[in-house]
């Protein structure tokens, strides 16, 4: 049981039911879960007291508090959450769950504004968890070089290969996860293409099949591979997250725009810090699972 926050598309646990069937809370700021009773069956009154203007929460079970002040992460401080997320199973496979009531209440919400609003103008320190690595390829007959992938084309003339990454993703499976394909060059809505609709969690390959044409102009260009928890592929591409119900496209969040420095870095770090329309439709920078090869273009 969780917590869906704004620009988040899937729900982050804090109450949960270990494997070895004991309940638990999650710490993420150091990712652990917490051990504090034996699981048995029955029902229980669960009360989550979550604080959007710094990012921590108190649960009670039965009416006893089993943990207080516990930290969320301060990338979440102003926050608001938009839902509450319930999950039940292990190993990827689902299991009955029943509940008999839900009761939501909202106390000072002036200080989770006041909160958000200095959230939005203080220093980023995003750490990405996912990230898309290139580990072979061959474009117009070319083996890639991994540290330095690279191709040289004419202008106008087809860029046709396979590319394959390893991705691992951190979210939990009811998260998906679209993988896109996207060239820097033509128009961003219509050039991109869905490389894999959902990858599961954990560590995964997959193939990429390229087949595009090159930039009509010379210049530096890019075929950049991304992907990020969104529920459709399209959101992704855009850059979107999902509660806008459509993608938004050409206002600087499209993945096809990205920069020749943020490209860069991908290929060392297997991510980057890109801006994002969050859930409430304002611009936010989160950190995307990406990698790329670079186009050089000539006449």
């Amino acid at each position: 049981m969780g917590l869906v926050f704004a620009g988040h598309d899937s729900g982050s646990p804090l109450l949960v039911k270990s494997v070895a069937n004991e309940w638990a809370y999650a710490r993420y700021g150091r990712p652990t879960l917490v051990g504090f009773r034996r699981a048995t069956k029955g029902w229980h009154d669960i009360r989550l007291v979550y604080r959007t203007w710094e990012a921590t929460h108190d649960i009670y079970m039965d009416g006893v508090a089993v943990a207080r002040d516990v930290p969320y992460g301060s990338g979440y401080i102003g926050q608001a959450v938009t839902g509450i997320y319930l999950h039940s199973g292990h190993g990827g496979r689902g299991a009955p769950v029943q509940f008999a009531d839900m009761r939501v209440t909202v106390r000072d919400p002036s200080r989770r504004e006041d909160a958000s609003r200095a959230a939005y103008l203080a220093p980023l320190n995003l750490r990405p968890r996912d990230r898309i690595s290139l580990v072979s390829g061959h474009i117009n007959g070319i083996a890639m070089d991994t540290d330095h992938p690279i191709v040289t084309v004419a202008t106008g003339r087809a860029i046709r290969g396979t590319l394959h990454v390893v991705v691992h993703n951190a979210h939990e499976s009811a998260a998906e996860f679209p993988i896109i394909v996207t060239p820097t060059w033509g128009d961003h809505a219509t050039s991109w293409r869905s490389a894999s609709a959902s990858t599961p969690t954990g560590t995964s390959r997959l193939r990429i099949a390229v087949d595009l044409i090159g930039p009509s102009v010379p210049g530096e260009y890019a075929i950049i591979v991304a992907g990020a928890a969104e529920a459709r592929p399209e959101f992704v591409a855009s850059g979107t997250n999902w509660p806008q119900l459509s993608p938004q496209w050409n206002n600087g969040t499209d993945i096809a725009s990205w920069t020749t420095g943020r490209i860069e870095t991908l290929v060392t770090s297997g991510a980057a810090i890109a801006p994002w329309v969050g859930g409430s439709g304002r611009q936010r920078e989160v950190a995307v699972a990406a990698t790329a090869v670079r186009v050089r273009a000539i006449r």
